[in-house]
């Protein structure tokens, strides 16, 4: 029961925020007992708490996978990064839906409520994503793909923008190929200014 509590948590935490869920709506869905959760978790903040943990630990993952690959170009970085987030778009929608299918920029979206331990947990996926980005910009400048004086932290904080942002880009209008088209832009952008004449461009 304790991880269809937490699954279900995930779900409409990312769904409606935290103001928006109650530990009604999880029983009565579950058909168990308030006293279930509170067993469980202990109050809505400390379920709050530990999905939002776990999504940022599985956030983390990704993207060290993504972008501290030695053995992928910078193109197929994006590539994957926006994989990933396809994959999480189509767990909350279906076509033209729109809705935010990312629980950390739900969460952030709700900074005015949540607690302090949740605060730090968004504040260290954020850096912890934007040290990884910037890894895999200077892999590409090891690597020969992108020139030796490209300016890495520079180039790093604009993918990290999109990656922070990227449930918000595809909102508008309410379809996820606006974000496969400002990966593919931007990583053309980067390409053409700071890619070695030698590196294929593909």
């Amino acid at each position: 029961m304790r991880n269809e509590i937490k699954s279900l948590a995930t779900r409409l935490f990312t769904l409606v925020g935290y103001r928006g869920v109650s530990f009604a709506d999880l029983t009565e869905e579950l058909g168990t007992t308030r006293a279930n959760v509170h067993y469980h978790f202990g109050s809505k903040a400390g379920l709050a708490e530990e999905v939002l943990k776990s999504a940022a630990e599985e956030v983390l993952r990704t993207y060290r996978g993504i972008w501290a690959n030695p053995q992928t170009t910078l193109r197929e970085k994006f590539d994957r990064s926006y994989a990933f987030n396809l994959e999480r778009y189509q767990l909350y929608n279906g076509e033209d839906e729109g809705r935010i299918w990312s629980l950390i920029t739900r969460f952030r979206m709700d900074m005015d409520v949540i607690t302090p331990t949740m605060v730090v947990t968004l504040r260290d996926v954020t850096t912890g994503n934007e040290e990884w980005i910037e890894r895999g910009v200077q892999i590409a400048v090891d690597s020969g793909e992108l020139e030796a004086d490209a300016p890495v932290a520079a180039i790093a904080a604009l993918i990290a923008g999109v990656v922070h942002f990227a449930s918000l880009i595809s909102q508008a209008p309410h379809d996820i190929h606006r974000l496969q088209q400002t990966y593919q832009a931007l990583c053309d952008l980067i390409y053409r200014a700071h890619a070695c004449p030698s590196a294929q461009r593909s």
